[in-house]
């Protein structure tokens, strides 16, 4: 065959393997970019996630030590309560004649006079929850725990209100009209007094003072088992928050207040 038959056939060669390649080039780059950008976004996404998780261990963080707090104020209220209890079942049960003077004189300030509320730590929670942060709470048993938490919280402000409402509108009148109640006071605050004579509490002994004594401790036992499903839930969300956070901060030991429930 002639050279210059074949000089026509060699070029269109050449350009199409010219082509070939550039086509190839640009695919190569065409890859790259798409490679490039799909690690850009998925490096993005993975820094926002743990930027994510970093802030919901923080907050957990501190949700934390809020429940440990206000772990070890409920059990010492839940003890005091208990306390009270018992000391109106001894006064119901002896009544005023059956007790020392001294002993009578402690059980009626713990059990008759004082009253006494539970207020737990709850700033982190509340702050968490009006700064919108709640969606950061991965966990769904954390979240479920936090949402029975405030039904149980509802519950022992509804008790305690009850509770306190009863002592102010009933309970307190009768005190103030019938019994020594700056002798009891002073004693109380420690400051020398003179000796109360058992006939100055016969009043408790009154169908009056017992009816309101025996429907006092009614409430207070109420409230005793509010606090108690309420310190039950503190302990489930503390044990949940420490076993499932990935951040080994939260998962160690939080010291909790003892269990000395009677």
């Amino acid at each position: 065959m002639p050279c210059s038959s074949l000089a026509p056939t060699l070029i269109l060669g050449i350009s199409d393997m010219n082509s070939y390649s550039t086509v190839t080039r640009i695919l190569g780059e065409i890859v790259v970019i798409v490679f490039g950008i799909l690690l850009a976004f998925a490096a993005d996404t993975w820094i926002n996630e743990r930027g994510q998780r970093l802030k919901e261990a923080e907050h957990l963080s501190a949700v934390l030590l809020d429940f440990q707090a206000s772990l070890a104020t409920l059990r010492r209220a839940i003890d005091f309560k208990t306390q009270q209890i018992a000391d109106l079942q001894l006064l119901l049960t002896v009544g005023s004649k059956g007790l020392q003077n001294e002993k009578l004189e402690q059980v009626v300030v713990r059990g008759v006079y004082t009253t006494s509320d539970y207020v737990p730590s709850l700033s982190a929670l509340r702050d968490l929850e009006a700064s919108g942060s709640f969606a950061l709470i991965s966990d769904p048993v954390i979240r479920r725990g936090l949402s029975l938490l405030n039904t149980r919280l509802e519950d022992a402000e509804r008790s305690m209100k009850e509770y306190i409402t009863f002592h102010q509108a009933d309970l307190d009148p009768f005190i103030a009209k019938s019994l020594p109640v700056v002798g009891v006071l002073s004693k109380i605050s420690n400051a020398p007094v003179e000796t109360i004579g058992l006939e100055d509490w016969s009043q408790l002994d009154s169908d009056m003072a017992r009816g309101l004594l025996v429907f006092k401790m009614s409430l207070a036992a109420n409230y005793v088992q509010v606090l108690e499903r309420l310190a039950d839930q503190f302990e489930t969300l503390i044990e949940d928050i420490q076993t499932t956070s990935d951040e080994p901060a939260l998962r160690r030991p939080v010291e909790t207040a003892p269990n000395t429930r009677r």
